[in-house]
């Protein structure tokens, strides 16, 4: 195949932001949105917070096998026809949440028509997408690209809560939201998407066409099967430590919002610090993610996951602004990294060749989301608060650190040449 002569500008930057705003969305209205929805649905059909928190546990817990679907599917499609499918599915979910009257509406909704669309709209397909484009610089990218995750908590609350105030009701607002997805994201995946360099007679990391890097041919002839990822001691080393965080981390930003408001901010303070949280985590993903372009992703996310630790620590403890400012330092900048170390030491230990299918056989362990949000619900439908919880949360975050520092890249042949 011919390849054409480098242009200026690298496209491989647009990919990254059609995925940055895909993040962006998916989080948004799958996640973060419903911190803000909370309370008026909660007072109109007045449900309790367990049943509240089942409906965003069961969301995760279906979309966490999703994952092994749209593994399958970005592989073979493309993640431009996933990301347009999701889009167009997203909206139409809201407009139907717009009516919804009893929780197994809810349950309905989130559980198939958003969980689907948000496994078109983030984790294996954009990352899939972006890995594509970047190997040596793949850690920056992702990073960048993930930063849509937690730029999304800081937007859409204030959306979501604009919304409320301009229309008086959260049901005119689910409205607004499925007009702002379908006439944004669809167009965006049309016309920029593209699955891989070799498209447009590029490299990944705009590499000279005439020599390309060693690191990138090395990587390329690798190819693992979903077995034979499993059978992997790195594989187990990646996923258990990252399932418990990432658990503990969506209970804990599921009902921060209101976990604010009951020890007495406002509820547009409340919803401040939630911003605030998610763009210290928007800031900590591209400081991670350039990183790890440069030192150990083992050893960065042993510390990522002591840090967590500690700001769970400041949360129990917070009731002044001091402590909201050291909590959004400390807790929302190492979620960040997190979040944008997963797909970058994913990647760094099977490859871009198998990066979609070892993330979408990882997919179903973090199911382990559900318990997350059912356990922050019933510590405080039992005991009037969250700090048992977070309390077992902090547990979890120790357990990954000690569990991931071991890691160790996996042999150099599985399942043949790709």
């Amino acid at each position: 195949m011919a390849v054409r002569a480098r242009p200026a500008f690298f496209y491989g930057w647009l990919i990254v932001a059609v995925a940055f705003y895909s993040n962006l969305i998916s989080t948004g209205t799958g996640f973060y949105i419903w911190n803000v929805f909370q309370g008026p649905i909660l007072a109109e059909l007045h449900w309790t917070r367990t049943q509240f928190s089942a409906g965003l546990g069961l969301s995760m817990f279906v979309n966490s096998f999703l994952g092994l679907l749209t593994g399958y599917l970005v592989t073979r499609f493309g993640p431009r026809r996933l990301m347009v499918l999701g889009a167009g599915l997203n909206g139409a979910a809201y407009v139907l949440l717009a009516r919804m009257q009893s929780p197994w509406e809810f349950y309905l909704l989130l559980g198939a028509a958003l969980s689907f669309a948000g496994a078109c709209l983030s984790g294996v397909v954009v990352n899939y997408a972006v890995s594509n484009w970047f190997v040596l610089r793949r850690g920056k990218a992702l990073g960048l690209a993930t930063m849509g995750i937690s730029v999304s908590g800081a937007i859409l609350p204030l959306l979501g809560q604009s919304l409320l105030d301009l229309y008086g009701d959260w049901r005119s607002a689910c409205f607004g939201i499925a007009i702002l997805v379908w006439a944004t994201l669809i167009p965006l995946a049309l016309i920029f998407l593209k699955g891989r360099p070799e498209e447009l007679g590029l490299l990944p990391d705009d590499a000279d066409p005439a020599l390309p890097p060693p690191s990138l041919v090395a990587e390329n002839d690798r190819h693992w099967s979903g077995r034979d990822a499993l059978r992997t001691p790195a594989f187990w080393r990646i996923i258990l430590p990252y399932a418990g965080a990432i658990t503990a981390l969506s209970a804990i930003l599921s009902q921060l919002v209101i976990r604010f408001t009951d020890v007495g901010f406002s509820s547009r303070q409340a919803t401040t610090i939630l911003a605030l949280t998610a763009l210290s985590g928007a800031a900590g993903k591209y400081f991670w993610g350039a990183l790890c372009d440069r030192f150990r992703v083992e050893r960065l996310a042993a510390g990522l996951f002591l840090l967590q630790a500690a700001g769970i620590l400041v949360l129990i403890l917070v009731k002044n602004l001091a402590g909201v400012a050291l909590f959004t330092a400390v807790y929302g900048f190492s979620m960040g990294g997190v979040l944008s170390t997963f797909p970058i030491i994913t990647a760094a230990m099977f490859g871009r060749r198998s990066f979609a299918v070892v993330s979408g056989i990882m997919s179903p362990i973090l199911a382990l989301r559900l318990a997350g949000t059912v356990i922050l619900g019933l510590s405080y439908d039992r005991y009037g608060s969250y700090d048992q919880a977070y309390l077992l949360f902090l547990v979890v975050y120790l357990f990954a650190a000690g569990a991931i520092f071991p890691l160790e890249k996996p042999g150099a042949k599985a399942g043949g040449p790709a």
